[in-house]
């Protein structure tokens, strides 16, 4: 998604047919990889998620070889995603730690955000407060540099949230 297109009619011509080339047929392999680890997510049991993961695992290697940063960003944040949701949050946080700096590479700053947010939650469950505190307050900037009053609302309710566990 690019949010910094002019708005307008696009037109998307397919110039060359070629047959499939063994590229072709990783990227292929690494997209059906992470719709299955996306079903998988759904059955929300332990042994499901753990399947997610090894999928997502499959799909990140052919990203990382054909260095498609956002592609790897995305499949990053879910598979910590999925660790959080398994309760191993030390572990989410390396693959959101992993994920930040390439969401930043391709200028996605809605992914940013809600890795910046998942990674706040972790430290927030983690009782790491300012830390949460900071990743929480880069959300709230990031949400209001994108005009974005649903992220902004989320960031504020998890900060007052923050600050209402210190006072106990």
């Amino acid at each position: 998604c690019n949010t910094k297109a002019p708005a307008g009619r696009y037109v998307i011509r397919l110039t060359a047919l070629r047959p499939a080339e063994p590229t072709d047929r990783g990227r292929i392999a690494a997209e059906l990889a992470a719709m299955e680890a996306a079903r998988l997510r759904g059955e929300r049991t332990e042994s499901a998620r753990r399947n997610a993961i090894a999928k997502l695992e499959f799909a990140l290697s052919y990203f990382e070889r054909s260095a498609d940063s956002y592609r790897q960003a995305l499949t990053l944040r879910t598979i910590g995603l999925t660790h959080a949701e398994l309760g191993d949050f030390r572990t989410a946080l390396g693959y959101y730690n992993r994920a930040l700096p390439l969401f930043r590479s391709v200028a996605d700053s809605y992914g940013e955000a809600t890795t910046v947010t998942n990674a706040g939650g972790v430290y927030d469950v983690l009782g790491d407060y300012p830390k949460a505190l900071e990743y929480y307050d880069q959300a709230l900037g990031l949400a209001r540099r994108l005009g974005n009053g649903l992220g902004q609302a989320i960031a504020l309710n998890n900060i007052g949230n923050l600050y209402l566990s210190m006072t106990d």
